[in-house]
């Protein structure tokens, strides 16, 4: 039986795995579309410009053309005034343009196709051949394909309107202006995108004719002039096709023999399309960090699979020997599992790593805001899957304990019910918290091991939840009644109206792998967390009651004796309430060095791109050996270490640095902080105990290592805006103080106000400082009662301001009157 379990304990973890590492590949393939059409988009904005350029360019000289051939001067088709009055137009042009973007040369062309020009009055050759020509005479005024002129033999360009009769509004012939292809080469040669990019203009036969290869150039004039339309290269003569249709795009081609980027747009004053060739790496390169954690994500599955294929193996092996080898073999089992989270926490150290740094760019858009979500998403749930597997194999082994310390009890609910609440309003629920009124601020209990219990009971109560909604109360009735100051009784309740549970498969619900009616197992989950809840409220001295009725909902609750603390240390303070670790963006004071030790590259990679954008100097060792001797030399200010590394690992580093006798006093003073994937509790001991400062797990969170970086440098953060941390906003002085001192205002509004009952919670908050359960209040009373609108909104703007003052001011106003006990609204 213990053999079916171990393989179906394995084989959820496979399959999770797998399931997850798609869901982050899925969120990878998400994030790659959405930057890299960014990229092109960028691309084609380039094109676009130089395409404008043109087009006002030629829009211009279209314009003049049209005007001039609308002139009674032009339309005597008399040479002998029409001459002077077109050579006066060079002249005026020249002077208030550059040569280059006007005409040098006009030309009067009869009906027959003798004509006149600026040049030679009266030419002897005759332009009834050109396109330019044929199209004036149908009335259209035209940009022409370039040419070599009949009389200059210079590369042109011709703007050619009709000239209409006066009386007949029939074409009689037309105006031409000549312009050099200065400019056009110009803006083309402009056109840039990186290293190796080029742009070309086709017209609309297929020819270039503006390229920066002069073999492929287009001439109307000369028979032989290439088409691309009908070039060797099949790519090449697809992206003529899709210019000459005048369509717009960018894509990957064979372009010189490499695959190539060409994004192209049509001009609008001619037939012309521009065509811009991009070397794909200059496009691509930005790609390089998101491809870097697919190849993390894709090596993390393998190994998972290879380590439950290894522990497989192993099992199958230990079954043939004796009780004494089985016992033998339980403990290999431990030390694999303690190696398996090791191996784990390493990559999921970058994934989730690089996924907080790419949350501090400034131009991430929402759809990539989503992709790196459901990135960070997958890898916290491999790793909470990770920390499940290892409690209950502590569980087993019996070595599950718990470790009270002095805890900020209303900071560990808020954080709580604030990843709760956005759990719920994904799902469409309404999520409800009543913490009681008073609540001692500091009780003695293991922190991280009363949110698992929290977390885990409130994500199932939304989990197992269609619709309603899902309730958290606290309670601390005794000492509410007796204000002790050595003990209280704690009281949890987790309510919802979800799928709730039968009768029979309440007894089951708190054995491992195990999620109550079988309807219901397709929901995500290992069915862990019960379990392991359960045996940590046993390890409390408590028990976890479940009522709960078939398609009705469930109550789970728990009652907790813990010890009244007196102690309010800042260090505490900080370790719960630093979580404006987003807005740091450096520091107040002198640089300070860190020398980061590691043996894998991509750690060193995640701290230094978290710490550089801050200010520090870093320095980097691959091993501790290479890390003391640069100790020696740069004598950092504080040092970041890892524990397994070759030559000397973080064990002998330590030791080494704080030998008596071999190092200075200013060595063996420098803070130490192990960072290691290895976070057993004798690990973080056995680290301690060699002489590190503080222990860091990995994967690390910004906030807990801004946290110890400014314990041990002490420095003070700077922050993007100017709204103050959450730590400063809960050690302000008392309620009254802020309610006596604050101004009141002057404007007069009628307020319609809750009831005294209705007010208590939002008290109870203000009073705190707590910011984000004032709001959670303000939307509970608009939706409660519409005529409360004036009310929450004035609420909203205070909160909006982060100004507590002045909401505690609102709230005690209101308040003050009457303070019913605030047992009636959580009774």
């Amino acid at each position: 039986m213990k053999t079916v379990g171990n393989g179906f304990y394995r084989l959820v973890i496979g399959a999770t795995t797998i399931v997850m590492s798609l869901v982050a590949c899925g969120g990878y393939g998400a994030m790659q579309s959405l930057i890299l059409q960014n990229l092109k988009e960028n691309a084609l904005l380039e094109v676009q410009q130089g395409v404008n350029d043109i087009d006002q360019w030629l829009i211009t000289l279209k314009t003049e053309v049209e005007s001039l051939a609308s002139t009674p001067t032009i339309q005597t088709m008399n040479w002998a005034l029409v001459e002077p009055y077109l050579k006066q137009e060079i002249t005026n042009s020249g002077d208030i343009v550059a040569f280059s973007d006007v005409f040098f040369i006009f030309a009067m062309v009869e009906a027959d196709g003798s004509f006149y020009n600026t040049k030679v009055g009266r030419s002897a050759k005759n332009a009834s051949h050109r396109e330019y020509f044929k199209r004036a005479m149908a009335g259209q005024t035209t940009v022409s394909d370039p040419f070599i002129g009949l009389e200059t033999d210079i590369p042109t360009i011709a703007i050619a309107a009709p000239i209409l009769s006066p009386t007949t509004a029939e074409p009689m012939g037309d105006i031409n202006g000549n312009v050099k292809l200065d400019r056009l080469t110009q803006v083309v040669n402009q056109l840039n995108y990186g290293e190796g990019s080029y742009a070309f203009v086709l017209n609309s036969k297929g020819g270039a004719i503006a390229h920066p290869n002069r073999d492929l150039l287009f001439n109307v004039d000369r028979p032989t002039s290439p088409i691309l339309l009908n070039h060797a290269d099949p790519d090449l003569a697809t992206i003529a096709k899709h210019m000459v249709n005048r369509e717009q795009g960018i894509n990957l081609h064979a372009i010189d023999g490499k695959r190539q980027y060409v994004a192209y747009l049509p001009l609008t004053a001619a037939d012309w399309s521009v065509a811009l060739v991009i070397p794909r790496q200059n496009i691509e390169r930005q790609l390089l960090p998101l491809n870097a954690i697919a190849l993390t994500v894709v090596g993390l599955t393998l190994a998972m699979i290879t380590l439950l294929w290894k522990v497989q193996t192993f099992e199958q092996r230990q079954l043939k020997k004796t009780k004494n080898a089985a016992e033998a073999a339980n403990q290999a089992k431990s030390e694999f599992l303690a190696n398996i989270s090791h191996e784990l926490r390493t990559p999921l150290n970058s994934i989730l790593g690089y996924a907080q740094i790419l949350r501090r760019e400034k131009n991430i858009t929402p759809k990539q805001q989503k992709g790196l979500d459901i990135i960070s998403q997958s890898g916290e749930h491999l790793l909470a899957l990770i920390n499940d597997v290892l409690d209950i194999a502590k569980i087993e082994a019996r070595k599950l304990t718990v470790q009270p310390q002095p805890t900020h009890l209303l900071s560990l609910l808020t954080g709580v019910v604030d990843i709760i609440r956005v759990r719920a309003l994904q799902k469409g629920l309404q999520f409800y918290y009543y913490p009681g009124e008073p609540l001692p601020q500091y009780i003695l209990v293991d922190e991280r091991r009363l949110r698992q219990i929290l977390l885990n009971l409130l994500g199932n109560a939304v989990k197992f939840t269609q619709e309603g909604g899902v309730t958290l109360k606290v309670d601390s009735a005794s000492f509410m009644q007796t204000r002790s100051e050595q003990s209280c009784r704690l009281s949890f309740e987790i309510k919802d109206t979800g799928v709730g549970i039968s009768t029979r498969e309440i007894s089951r619900i708190f054995q491992p792998f195990e999620q109550g009616e079988k309807l219901y197992n397709k929901l995500e989950g290992t069915g862990l967390g019960l379990a392991i809840s359960q045996q940590i409220v046993k390890l409390m001295g408590s028990q976890l009651q479940v009522r709960s009725r078939l398609k009705e909902g469930s109550t789970f609750s728990f009652s907790l004796n813990v010890e009244i603390s007196p102690l309010e240390s800042l260090s505490t303070l900080q370790s719960l309430d630093f979580k404006s670790a987003s807005a740091v963006i450096g520091y107040k004071g002198e640089r300070k060095t860190i020398l980061i030790v590691d043996d894998r590259w991509e750690n060193r990679s995640v701290m230094a791109s978290l710490l550089e954008p801050l200010g520090f100097v870093l320095l980097q060792a691959e091993d501790g050996q290479i890390g003391l001797e640069k100790t020696s030399c740069h004598q950092p200010d504080l040092i970041i270490t890892d524990l397994v590394m070759p030559k000397l690992d973080g064990y002998a580093f330590l030791q080494k640095m704080r030998q008596k006798g071999q190092q200075s006093d200013s060595i063996q003073s420098i803070p130490v902080i192990v960072s290691s994937a290895s976070v057993s509790k004798s690990d973080r001991q056995a680290s301690l105990n060699a002489g590190a400062s503080d222990f860091l797990p990995k994967p690390i969170w910004t906030s807990e290592l801004l946290m110890l970086l400014r314990k041990y440098l002490k420095i003070e953060w700077q922050y993007e805006d100017k709204s103050e941390p959450v730590l400063a906003r809960t050690r302000r002085a008392s309620p009254l103080k802020y309610a006596l001192n604050h101004e009141q205002p002057t404007e007069e509004v009628q307020l319609t106000l809750p009831p005294p009952d209705e007010i208590a919670p939002l008290h109870h908050a203000a009073s705190m400082g707590n910011i984000t359960q004032v709001e959670y209040e303000a939307h509970r009373l608009t939706d409660l009662n519409a005529s409360y609108q004036a009310f929450a909104e004035k609420l909203l703007n205070f909160a909006q301001a982060m100004d507590d003052e002045a909401i505690l001011t609102l709230v005690e106003t209101c308040y003050s009157a009457q303070k019913p006990p605030y047992t009636q609204r959580i009774s």
